[in-house]
Order: structure tokens, then C-alpha cells, then sequence
């Protein structure tokens, strides 16, 4: 629960930022540089004998919802740097003989390429309590706030989301929505709502992270995760599949 004890600190850190400005009476604005996320388990990949991860898909879901975290609170966050690059708790794995990229790779290429533009507010309701995860959860804090907090405050939603509005070369504007399904068992139909006023093309673009298993990893040569792109018709909902990332491409009508 990484990205969701993140995000809790920095909506304190926002709060103790507002604080200071208005003790001092500060105008300037005052942002927060995240330094060094990523995914890691220390007994998993000790870090005494080089913290290299072999990662799957699971770790993918998490490096997208840390992803996701950083979309939704670019307002306070504008720096936010991945910790390492390359073999160390990386995304590439590199040998002499070459290279290929972790599942981790994938959601940071997209997000890397597609979620830039203006982060748009995304309103995730959970209609039922299997809509969220309420076991234990590291740190323990984030399960607590979660079963003491109203629908939309809660930390552990099994769909995770953001959204930016961005600009093409074409002079088009794309509505680009970034979803986690995080259930490791249920796929989940799910509808999107846009504002008023807002039309958008019945096409869309889905560019889709995902594997049947839940534990699949990629080696040399063996890219079993990876990003299929493909087109689909839009009727008001979109069906996640298990474990799964993907980004939607709206074309703002």
C-alpha cells in the first residue's frame, strides 16, 4: 500500500504547507519534489546483494497506481523521480549480451508518453464493500482510514484511476483516463461519466497492460507483459479485466 500511504502524505504535507504560508503569511507557491519511489522488497531483493528485482505484473498494477498518485496531485507535485533506472529496482535489465524491459516497464513508458496535458479531477465510487480491499494492509494506517471513511476517502479501491486532458499534433483535444483494476479475481464493468457539456468519439484507443497470470515476468528475450494497443467501441462503460492497467483514449467530439 505504497502509493495509497503516499498519497495520504502528501494531502498532510499539502495541508502543512497551507499551514506555514499562513503563519508567515507566505504567498509564494510551495511544491513537493518525490524523490525515489518505486517498487521494492528488501527480502524479495536485499539490498547487500544488489537489489535487483525480477518483477511481475503485480508490480506493474503498483508502479501504475504510484503513477496514478502523482496525476492526481500534479497540482503540489512536479517533480517525482523514479529510483533506479537500470538493474537496481529497475524497469530495464541490462547484460553484455543486451537488454529487456520488467513489467514494470510498460505503465511507465505510457504514462511517460501519454498522461501529460491538465490532470483532470476522477471521481471512483465504490457502490459495494468487495469494490475495496479491507485486509491488512503496510503501513497499517491505510486500513484504518479506509473502514472509517467515507466512499470517496478511501485509500484502497480496487479500481484506481486519473485522467489528463491533453493537446495532439493535430490540434485535437484527448480526454486520457489511467486505469488500474487491482483485484487479483474480479473483472469489473465500469461506466464513465464525463462533465456536462463534454462529448466524446464512440471509437476509443485502449492501450492495455496484462496477463492471465498474475505472476508473469519477462526475461531475455521473453516478453510475456507488455503493452497490446488496440481500438474499441465505447457505449457509456468499459470492462477491466482481472489484474489489469490500461489507458483510454477519448477524442474530445
Amino acid at each position: 500500500m505504497g502509493p495509497a500511504a503516499a498519497e495520504k502524505s502528501l494531502e498532510i504535507t499539502r495541508s502543512l504547507i497551507d499551514l506555514a504560508k499562513i503563519e508567515h503569511g507566505l504567498s509564494k507557491p510551495l511544491t513537493v519534489c518525490f524523490d525515489e519511489w518505486n517498487v521494492w522488497d528488501p527480502v524479495r531483493a536485499p539490498g547487500e546483494k544488489g537489489a535487483e528485482e525480477h518483477y511481475d505484473l503485480s508490480d506493474a498494477l503498483a508502479v501504475a497506481a504510484w503513477l496514478n498518485v502523482f496525476v492526481r496531485k500534479a497540482d503540489i507535485v512536479k517533480i517525482a523521480c523514479i529510483a533506479q533506472s537500470v538493474n537496481v529496482i529497475s524497469p530495464i535489465i541490462t547484460s553484455p549480451e543486451g537488454l529487456y524491459r520488467q513489467t514494470t516497464y510498460f505503465p511507465l513508458h505510457l504514462f511517460s508518453n501519454l498522461m501529460r496535458g491538465s490532470s483532470l479531477d476522477v471521481l471512483v465510487t465504490t457502490p459495494s464493500v468487495d469494490s475495496y480491499y479491507t485486509g491488512i494492509t503496510v503501513p497499517a494506517f491505510i486500513r484504518n482510514i479506509t473502514l472509517h471513511t467515507p466512499d470517496l476517502a478511501k485509500l484502497t479501491k480496487y479500481i484506481d484511476a486519473s485522467a489528463v486532458l491533453a493537446n495532439t499534433a493535430q490540434g485535437t483535444k484527448e480526454i486520457r483516463i489511467a486505469i488500474a483494476n487491482r483485484s487479483a479475481e474480479q473483472e469489473y464493468e465500469v461506466p464513465i461519466v464525463f462533465g456536462p457539456n463534454v462529448a466524446v468519439s464512440k471509437t476509443i484507443t485502449v492501450h492495455e497492460v496484462w496477463h492471465e497470470d498474475l505472476r508473469a515476468t519477462n526475461n531475455f528475450g521473453d516478453e510475456k507483459v507488455k503493452t497490446i494497443t488496440k481500438e474499441t467501441k465505447f457505449g457509456g462503460a468499459y470492462k477491466l479485466k482481472k489484474h489489469s492497467f490500461q489507458i483510454l483514449i477519448f477524442t474530445v467530439a
